[in-house]
């Protein structure tokens, strides 16, 4: 090789434009930003977990010292969060095409249906809580009714203390 050859050569070196540039483009910086959406308490451990890569090398991801290969990409898109990620790449396109403008609605759709289930499921939960709860209320005044009338005052004042709580009609007052 002659030096003008070398030279050149020794240029293509310094222009980095492969998966290690310098700057991260558009897109790495889109599907971090999801990542980091996502899992707010520590993206680099569940990328990590997610990507079944080290923590150091998740770290290069987040911080934008190395490009997600294809592998990696593939790996985000099949998982349970794919469709977050491939909406946060489809987000900046310049024209997205007529199979995304079909699929982004039906997928909000689909995830707006698995949100009201999961409200459903947490109201009947704190319903049967709430049905625990009063339970335990109504028992805790029926027994200090029956203390009340057994001659203690407090026993009353505590009952009727317990019924405000509990916000219950008092049917069987006793007078004191």
């Amino acid at each position: 090789m002659t030096d003008a050859t070398m030279e050149q050569f020794a240029k293509l070196g310094t222009d980095k434009t492969g998966p290690h540039a310098d700057r991260p483009g558009p897109n790495h910086r889109d599907v971090v930003n999801k990542i980091r959406d996502l899992f707010p308490r520590d993206a680099t451990k569940a990328l990590a977990a997610w990507l079944k890569v080290s923590v150091d090398t998740a770290r290069h991801r987040i911080k934008g010292e190395r490009e997600f290969n294809l592998d990696e990409i593939v790996k985000l898109l099949r998982d349970e969060h794919g469709f977050e990620i491939l909406s946060a790449l489809m987000e900046h396109a310049e024209r997205k095409p007529r199979w995304w403008q079909v699929c982004e609605p039906l997928m909000e759709l689909a995830d707006a249906e698995r949100m009201v289930a999961e409200a459903q499921r947490r109201t009947r939960a704190a319903i049967r809580n709430r049905e625990g709860v009063t339970d335990a209320l109504e028992t805790e005044i029926r027994r200090a009714q029956a203390l009340a009338i057994h001659g203690s005052p407090q026993a009353g004042v505590h009952a009727d203390a317990l019924r405000a709580q509990a916000r219950v009609v008092d049917s069987g007052k006793v007078k004191r």
